[in-house]
């Protein structure tokens, strides 16, 4: 972590080590002698006003000094790095591990006085002067537009996809209840904690995944992992390895900044790579359809325990509810699928949405990988000239396998399923439904209380993945504002807005 934390120094355009330095790092605080006084040299040539790099760094040790480092070899050794995407983190740690070997001494001294029978006052005011003389707390970097580097693709900071889901990032599993979401989040990290793709989602090797859950009794739980293991006949290393990779926590009284306080030691504990809360609203305190209460769970709480970026989320959450009495009668049953409860702030936050829709075809399914999809890894052969291309895909079809377990339980395992391009969910009511549903995209748009969203802006903000093409999109609002769910705006001299009405 030392040896990073000095390649992320030597980075031309980082901002690390003024980070370090704002910090209160000291070379002290390194467990390396070598790499501390290499610190305080750089630390030097800052103050200095002289640019950091191996050859100014080594002018300044001098050869005697160079010598104990290795010389330039030595120096071009630590060099390595090609990207500050954990930099932060390593501080962190290194900063804590100093305090807590800082506290160590001092309660060593603190016992080794009251033995000697010292007045109790003097080893108290010995404690106020021996406190940690900083506090762990690191500001948000500060950076330059070019010192920013695109990972390569197994950059241990990407977790799933091309840069589909990064540490630091999350994504969102929703669909109504009794779906499968929590089966479908279990099999994911079954297969990523093996380094496996879940129907092409990819990840970059194996995953340490902590499942965070309150939905699942532990009959359903054993269920999946008896059935995953069936399926995919797992050998007795695999099973280990998945032991070893997969920590399941059930959480069932838990809300709000109680359960940020119990997350954050669980995490401290098991230190994994993928977080998943089944669900949302289990642990959120207060209105999720409140985007103050949404975002002070989602932003203060989640990422303010993953401020170093270590580890990513998986949220596992619901759809709004059907409608009741009339308005169930007019409202189609598709129409909930797509909706997360929560509106546009939970969109915002992720950096990927995976949605989970029942089709008109019994027991299929259509995943839509409703945002950024295109970078989770998931292809299709495509013909082109004599031979084939993969094509990157944001659809595909799974299904309920079939089929029993040994002990006649049914098998519980989400399978691939064929298909058609214009697949329908479902409906409950007779007639076909109309392609784009205002549901689809109701939480992306503005409320009314808001001065609305142009044609670019709403576009940007509804379809990342190109589903509506621009030039339709007007025309479908249009058909939206006749079903009184959009408010067009026409101000002379400006371009039309748009906005919800409801």
């Amino acid at each position: 972590m030392e040896s990073y934390l000095f390649g992320c120094f030597l980075i031309e355009g980082s901002d690390t080590l003024e980070r370090a330095i704002a910090a209160g790092l000291t070379a002290r605080d390194f467990v390396s002698p070598a790499l501390g006084e290499l610190y305080s040299a750089c630390c030097k040539l800052r103050e200095e006003g002289t640019p950091l790099g191996i050859d100014t760094l080594a002018d300044h040790l001098g050869p005697t000094r160079l010598s104990r480092h290795g010389g330039i070899a030595g120096l071009m050794a630590l060099d390595h790095q090609t990207t500050t995407a954990r930099a932060e983190h390593a501080l962190r740690t290194i900063i804590g591990a100093a305090d807590l070997r800082h506290l160590e001494r001092v309660g060593a001294a603190v016992q080794e006085r009251a033995k000697r029978g010292e007045d109790p006052q003097e080893i108290i005011a010995y404690i106020e002067r021996a406190k940690a003389p900083r506090e762990t707390v690191v500001r948000s970097a500060r950076r330059s537009p070019f010192s920013f580097t695109i990972p390569a693709r197994d950059d241990p900071s990407i977790l799933l996809g091309n840069r589909y889901l990064n540490r630091g990032d999350g994504i969102v599993l929703s669909s109504s209840s009794g779906m499968g979401k929590s089966s479908m989040a279990q099999q994911m990290a079954g297969d990523w904690a093996l380094g496996r793709p879940f129907h092409g989602i990819t990840s970059n090797g194996p995953l340490r995944i902590l499942i965070v859950q309150s939905e699942d009794s532990d009959g359903d739980i054993a269920e999946v992992w008896q059935s995953l293991a069936h399926v995919n006949k797992w050998t007795p290393e695999e099973r280990r390895q998945i032991e070893q990779n997969v920590r399941i926590v059930c959480e069932k009284s838990l809300r709000g900044a109680a359960f940020i306080r119990f997350l954050s030691a669980e995490i401290r504990d098991f230190t994994p790579d993928l977080v998943v809360i089944n669900p949302l609203q289990a642990y959120m305190d207060g209105d999720v359809t409140d985007s103050r209460d949404l975002g002070a769970f989602l932003r203060e709480g989640l990422n303010g325990i993953n401020r170093d970026s270590r580890f990513g989320y998986l949220i596992v959450h619901h759809t709004t509810k059907p409608a009741t009495g009339k308005d169930r009668a007019e409202r189609q049953w598709h129409e909930v699928m797509y909706d997360m409860a929560g509106g546009a702030e939970i969109i915002n936050w992720a950096r990927g949405i995976i949605s989970l829709r029942a089709l008109e075809d019994e027991g299929k399914f259509k995943v839509v990988l409703a945002k950024r999809g295109r970078r989770a890894g998931v292809v299709r052969p495509v013909e082109a000239g004599a031979g084939v291309r993969l094509e990157p895909v944001t659809v595909f079809g799974l299904q309920h396998a079939k089929g029993h377990l040994p002990s006649g339980t049914p098998i519980i395992y989400w399978e691939a399923a064929e298909i058609p391009a214009d697949a329908e969910e479902k409906s409950e009511r007779a007639g076909r439904p109309s392609k784009f549903q205002f549901s689809d995209y109701r939480s992306l748009f503005p409320p009314k209380s808001s001065p609305g969203l142009t044609i670019n802006e709403l576009h940007r903000a509804l379809l990342p993945n190109g589903e509506i093409k621009r030039n339709s999109l007007h025309q479908i609002c249009v058909r939206w504002a006749e079903e009184n769910e959009v408010e067009i705006i026409n101000v002379d001299g400006q371009p039309r807005r748009y906005r919800r009405l409801v």
